[in-house]
């Protein structure tokens, strides 16, 4: 049996201790919430939610939702790759988007290089119904 160290442990570890960005380290965790009420908004449309700012490594998001019409999706992300932080998944019944327990994809301590906006995407069906979110990020 072996005993192995991450990489942050091995710099504060040592010897001189390595500088540990504060985002991986006793980081504030910051939290944005917002709500958006939609109306026979169409297909392909984006819903703006958040701006993060440079350097915000993404922990956690949760999107909840009203049956918001037959055949409609809704997928989680931003400019550079609409489903970066959750996959277009079905949003006809009401439901949560939460990120998938157990998967290590491109959403698990995302950083973001620069200010990037967060959006919804819809897809399938125009929308009618309520959308509330929050997404938990570390920047300091």
């Amino acid at each position: 049996m072996a005993t192995v160290s991450g990489v942050n442990y091995t710099k504060i570890t040592a010897e001189p201790v390595e500088h540990i960005l504060p985002r991986d380290a006793h980081g504030r965790v910051r939290v944005m919430y917002d709500s958006y009420e939609a109306s026979s908004l169409a297909s392909g449309s984006t819903i703006q939610l958040w701006k993060l700012p440079v350097d915000a490594r993404v922990i956690d998001f949760k999107v909840w939702h009203d049956a918001l019409g037959s055949s409609s999706t809704l997928a989680l992300g931003d400019a550079g790759d609409v489903d970066r932080l959750h996959a277009a998944a079905a949003s006809s019944s009401a439901g949560i988007m939460i990120p998938a327990v157990g998967r290590i994809d491109t959403m698990a301590g995302y950083t973001y290089t620069a200010e990037t906006i967060v959006s919804l995407t819809t897809g399938g069906a125009a929308i009618t119904g309520t959308i509330h979110a929050y997404i938990m990020y570390v920047v300091d």
